[in-house]
């Protein structure tokens, strides 16, 4: 019998502790975009946390987003982007 709990992405972060990880990709990203204003740091953020949690449902309906692989999966997810705007 399987046991389907529910994470928010916040709980995931925390858990996986892929928060510094997940800061390096938001300064990353800010820094390729040649910086951001002020007002344009809370849509860059919430954007990524959109597109990871995004990733994660599609991961979890795949039967692929497991508890022991959560810091794995959140963790290479992050090292993707970084590599795609130069940080990584």
């Amino acid at each position: 019998m399987s046991l389907k709990v529910r994470f928010t992405i916040a709980q995931v972060l925390d858990i996986t502790d892929e928060e510094d990880h997940l800061h390096e990709l938001v300064t990353a990203t800010a820094r390729a975009r040649g910086g951001v204003y002020d007002r344009e740091v809370e849509p860059l953020i919430f954007g990524i946390l959109e597109d990871l949690e995004d990733y994660l449902v599609e991961q979890s309906r795949a039967g692929k987003f497991r508890g022991p692989d959560m810091k794995k999966i959140v963790s290479a997810w992050i090292d993707e982007r970084l590599a795609e705007v130069g940080g990584g």
